[in-house]
């Protein structure tokens, strides 16, 4: 959501691809797998930490939330906490692979999602970061109000409060709407799209078109986005069987 809200030269064809469902399969990536492996035990420590400060607090498990008036736009928190004193609230669990060996306190500056705010000197959540897009969906979907952020980490972990801003909402709705009418609905009705190598800017040949061999492309099986050979710096006749990004690479590391 947030590449389509803040990124006003994003390349739709991966974009449809992740709506579709049709990206590869990343479940063998270790930040992934280590993320899904810690994510129940994140949610009984924050269950935990969170219990004393409240009245019969709980942590539900949830599917996919689909906005009734807008059915193109879902989300799926990580848990529904609820409490006898407070108003239902979405929480959205993160377990930073960077941080295996680290405290948040200590590790936070090697994370983008996470800022100082010089005024308060505490952490928080960084507002121009896909997470913070992504809890926005949440309760935009679910119609609550208010979210828990929580960065898990062996060593010591970290949670702030997101507020719902129905401005963003707006924003966020009307965005959404329109790329779901102007590239997916077209993608359902004629499944061809242009590859367009996101280093050049420039679109990849198909292979009836490669004049030369540095014409040719290779796939990033982590974003399924086209490169050309010549842009991420591949020789003639390179012998890869598969293949990823530098981007893809550096966004493992922070998840």
């Amino acid at each position: 959501m947030n590449e389509i809200v803040k990124n006003k030269i994003t390349k739709t064809t991966p974009l449809v691809a992740k709506v579709l469902g049709k990206t590869s399969n990343i479940d063998h990536v270790p930040a992934i797998k280590y993320g899904r492996a810690h994510e129940n035990t994140a949610r009984n420590l924050f269950l935990a930490l969170e219990s004393p400060k409240h009245r019969n607090f709980k942590v539900d498990h949830c599917g996919l939330f689909v906005k009734a008036d807008r059915p193109c736009i879902a989300a799926s928190p990580d848990g529904i906490v609820s409490c006898l004193c407070c108003t239902k609230q979405v929480l959205e669990i993160k377990c930073p692979f960077s941080l295996a060996n680290k405290s948040v306190v200590d590790g936070w500056n090697n994370l983008d999602n996470l800022q100082m705010n010089e005024s308060t000197q505490r952490l928080e959540l960084n507002l121009s970061h896909s997470y913070y897009t992504q809890m926005q969906a949440q309760m935009a979907v679910t119609g609550l109000k208010m979210g828990h952020f929580f960065v898990w980490s062996p060593k010591e972990s970290f949670q702030t409060k997101v507020q719902f801003d129905p401005i963003y909402r707006v924003n966020l709705q009307e965005q959404l709407t329109i790329f779901f009418k102007a590239y997916v609905v077209p993608y359902l009705l004629c499944n061809k799209q242009l590859c367009v190598c996101p280093k050049c800017d420039k679109v990849c040949c198909e292979i009836e078109e490669i004049s030369y061999q540095l014409e040719s492309s290779v796939l990033c099986e982590c974003c399924d986005l086209w490169y050309h050979w010549k842009c991420v710096g591949i020789k003639n006749n390179p012998t890869i069987e598969t293949w990823v990004c530098s981007s893809c690479l550096l966004n493992a590391l922070d998840m």
